[in-house]
């Protein structure tokens, strides 16, 4: 999913009320209004890359929903796991995760899998510091680092990975786009 400007998107993914055991692997979001995923169950995203969330769209507009990377609005998520996910920047002040409440229904990490993921911010060095110190007290995060994770050229939409990717050493499996969109068929 790229280049998604319209000001009004929400959620790039999103897995909602009542949504259990859903597996979101392999994507790639870039470039788009809106937020990352946003969940409410126990559900896996793991494997995916968000690359530039935007503030405002290419022509000034601003993109209205803007809670973060990561959006966890209520609901028990015990049991959900976000793993080998790549998380990349470019604008400072951009929130990484949101934990919410409806009524007394409050999101809680404490029977949630987060490691192994990469943050990087092209405009602010300290953008995930506070979020990993504070997860890695609690035991989540353990192995996640903030580090570019070098693409070979996303800013004209190549994700792949160069060999020195520290993500490629926590685990995270390229994504083959030449299998995504639009694919020939052999006449027979």
């Amino acid at each position: 999913m790229h280049d998604n400007v319209s000001p009004s998107i929400n959620a790039n993914l999103r897995c909602d009320d009542d949504q259990n055991e859903t597996i979101i692997e392999n994507n790639i979001i870039a470039n788009s209004c809106g937020e990352g995923f946003i969940n409410k169950g126990k559900n896996t995203f793991k494997n995916n890359i968000i690359y530039n969330l935007m503030p405002e769209t290419p022509d000034g507009i601003e993109c209205l929903h803007q809670r973060g990377y990561n959006v966890l609005p209520y609901g028990d998520i015990s049991g959900a796991v976000y793993q080998n996910n790549i998380y990349y920047s470019k604008t400072r002040g951009q929130l990484i995760i949101t934990e919410g409440c409806k009524g007394e229904d409050c999101v809680s990490l404490e029977n949630v899998y987060l490691n192994d993921n990469i943050f990087f911010n092209e405009a602010d060095v300290h953008w995930a510091a506070a979020y990993l110190d504070k997860q890695k007290k609690s035991g989540r995060e353990q192995n996640s680092v903030f580090a570019d994770p070098v693409f070979t050229d996303a800013g004209n939409g190549d994700f792949s990975l160069k060999p020195d990717s520290p993500a490629l050493k926590l685990g995270f499996v390229s994504i083959d786009l030449s299998r995504v969109g639009l694919q020939e068929v052999a006449e027979h």
